[in-house]
């Protein structure tokens, strides 16, 4: 196994993420006793927050960069971004996914390819 550090070579890591709804603070609507999917608190999913934990570990090296993408249809609230930007990755690409194309994973592979 080749040891990456020692030849200079940069290897970036890309750490998928999904934002969710924070299921703790999910309320129902009163009228419909339906999910209240407006008033939600969004966040990431605390699988993605351990993915970005160990990608920060293995990227501990000046020449490494840890990239995250998610690809969605609406944004998710400023301050969840940042939250994922404050943990220490290098970079947030949002990519807005108006034709649903995280429904299949060949289009999802080619979009991350075009990144």
């Amino acid at each position: 196994m080749t040891d990456f550090s020692e030849t200079g070579l940069g290897l970036n890591i890309l750490v998928c993420i999904k934002f969710t709804v924070d299921s703790n603070l999910l309320q129902t609507d009163e009228a419909t006793g339906m999910p209240d999917f407006k008033h939600a608190t969004y966040r990431i999913s605390a699988f993605d927050e351990n993915a970005i934990e160990a990608a920060l570990q293995l990227a501990n090296h000046p020449s490494r960069k840890v990239v995250a993408v998610s690809l969605l249809k609406t944004p998710p609230p400023k301050e969840v971004m940042l939250k994922v930007l404050a943990m220490g990755i290098d970079a947030l690409y949002i990519i807005k996914d108006d034709e649903e194309l995280a429904n299949d994973a060949f289009s999802i592979a080619s979009v991350l390819v075009a990144a």
